[in-house]
């Protein structure tokens, strides 16, 4: 929502600038952890934020529509390396997309309503 009121429906993603992986088997229970330090170790690890704007027609509330307009980057994101003082003393982070900031509101997507307590339950048996 622009200052103006002005509403532009759109959708995102994070597309990685680089997919080579580190050195070194990652198994077990902390193994994404690990590979990422790993990678963070040899490089900064980046990622285009690349967005797609409705068109005429296109449903923002159906996540099965297919939107015929083309991506385009809006910008990059760079991770240096790991916060290491996250998750500590029972505090844990979770990816919730339904937490918006001001000027960006969520879509009807009835999937989208599930997400949080899904991804709730799946960091609680993680941790």
């Amino acid at each position: 929502i622009s200052a103006e009121g002005a509403e532009t429906w759109v959708r995102y993603r994070f597309t990685p600038q680089h997919s080579d992986r580190p050195a070194g088997e990652f198994k077990g229970r902390d193994r994404l952890r690990e590979e990422i330090v790993a990678r963070l170790a040899e490089h900064p690890v980046r990622y285009t934020l690349e967005v797609q704007q409705a068109g005429p027609g296109d449903d923002p509330h159906d996540p099965t529509s297919v939107w015929d307009t083309e991506f385009f980057d809006a910008g990059t994101i760079e991770v240096t390396g790991p916060d290491p003082d996250r998750e500590q003393g029972g505090e844990v982070v979770v990816f919730d997309p339904t937490r918006v900031v001001d000027g960006i509101e969520l879509s009807d997507d009835p999937i989208l309503r599930y997400r949080p307590a899904a991804y709730s339950v799946s960091v609680g048996r993680r941790v």
